[in-house]
């Protein structure tokens, strides 16, 4: 495959940009198991299962978010009392084959900083254009320009409809899986749980 001029000048417009903020190294998402987890408040949940499509963020360049394991989005449940994300829905990997993993770039510091099952992977500064080149032009949906590598993050370009027979949903509260079984059990019937480890969670954050 060849790419020609205009690939390579953005190639090394978006290595100068990180040159400038710093990076040392790359540190890319990796495969944990054979599912993904789209973790989401249980408000929105409500939402994404009464349209039947997890509709891409804007805030993610139009990407839909996934993650390995519910609890390696711990990061992202916001303010010491209010959690954001308490439900997510489950899907096999096989069915999201285009998603990509993140790409997080870091300072010196920051790569000395990473759990030690993070460090065999770090990828130097210096590949950048491998790197660049696995993912081409769409190189901006998936790069962070911090990191938050134990969120592991995958991400697939624009929305994502629903393969019902293959998603399970797991909940924090019994509360939430009995509106949810009453509401969209002609979809989901006995595929509505509530996971114990959020449920613990959660009623540790509050009392």
């Amino acid at each position: 495959m060849t790419f020609g001029p205009p690939f390579r000048v953005y190639m090394l417009l978006e290595k100068r940009r990180m040159k400038e903020a710093g990076a040392k190294y790359f540190v890319k998402a990796i495969r944990e198991g054979d599912y993904f987890y789209h973790m989401t408040s249980y408000a929105n949940l409500k939402k994404i299962i009464g349209a039947g499509t997890i509709k891409a963020d804007r805030h993610r360049r139009g990407t839909v978010s996934f993650t390995t394991n519910p609890f390696r989005y711990l990061s992202a449940f916001g303010g010491p009392f209010l959690a954001v994300n308490d439900s997510y829905i489950k899907i096999p990997m096989s069915l999201v084959p285009q998603a990509f993993p993140v790409v997080y770039y870091l300072s010196k510091f920051e790569a000395e900083e990473l759990q030690p099952q993070f460090k065999p992977l770090l990828i130097p500064f210096e590949m950048f254009e491998n790197l660049f080149y696995e993912y081409g032009l769409a190189w901006r949906l998936y790069v962070y320009p911090f990191i938050w590598a134990t969120e592991n993050e995958w991400r697939l370009a624009g929305d994502f409809p629903l393969p019902w027979r293959e998603i399970t949903v797991g909940v924090s509260k019994p509360y939430h899986k009995k509106v949810l079984d009453e509401w969209f059990s002609f979809v989901l019937k006995d595929r509505i749980f509530v996971d114990e480890d959020l449920r613990k969670f959660y009623e540790a954050r509050v009392t």
